[in-house]
């Protein structure tokens, strides 16, 4: 399922508009945990608006520490999505994550290393603050990991900065 993901992510790349705009972004986030470690997040990502700034496509990359916890989390995720109000002074966004989260480190006195498969559903505000500059806030998201016969849960908020290349 993450092939053909990672293909369609491809194809509507190479396929998109000249017009299209690229964007990298940093953010900070902090997830609370549902069976997983709370964990706060740093992560970068590249992204392209397509098809008249209506969709968004993104790679995304991250690091985090356990809030609670001897806790490391690295992430990478390829995401999709769709614009409303695109090009506004205000835009909503939302759209679906795919990838990975690597954990290790000690729970509960028990040390651990989990490479796990994960998904996040991501709703997201962007507001203009310059000319090519944005602010994009999450308000909730929720991501869910699995992995065999583990699952875990986590939800969070995340805050960060948009520039437009």
């Amino acid at each position: 399922m993450l092939r053909r993901a990672l293909v369609a992510l491809i194809v509507v790349s190479v396929a998109a508009p000249a017009h299209a705009d690229d964007h990298v972004a940093v953010e900070a986030a902090e997830e609370m945990g549902f069976l997983a470690a709370s964990h706060a997040r740093v992560t970068g990502s590249y992204g392209r608006r397509l098809f008249a700034n209506r969709w968004f496509v993104e790679a995304r990359g991250g690091v985090g520490v356990g809030t609670f916890s001897d806790l490391v989390v690295l992430d990478q995720r390829l995401g999709f999505g769709i614009v409303l109000g695109g090009g506004r002074a205000v835009e909503a966004l939302l759209g679906l994550r795919l990838g990975v989260s690597y954990v290790t480190g000690e729970l509960n006195g028990a040390s651990f290393h989990k490479l796990t498969p994960a998904g996040e559903i991501a709703p997201m505000i962007s507001v203009a603050i310059e000319r090519r500059w944005r602010l994009r806030f999450s308000p909730i998201l929720p991501t869910l990991f699995w992995g065999g016969d583990t699952y875990a849960a986590s939800i969070g908020v995340e805050i960060g900065a948009d520039y437009a290349l």
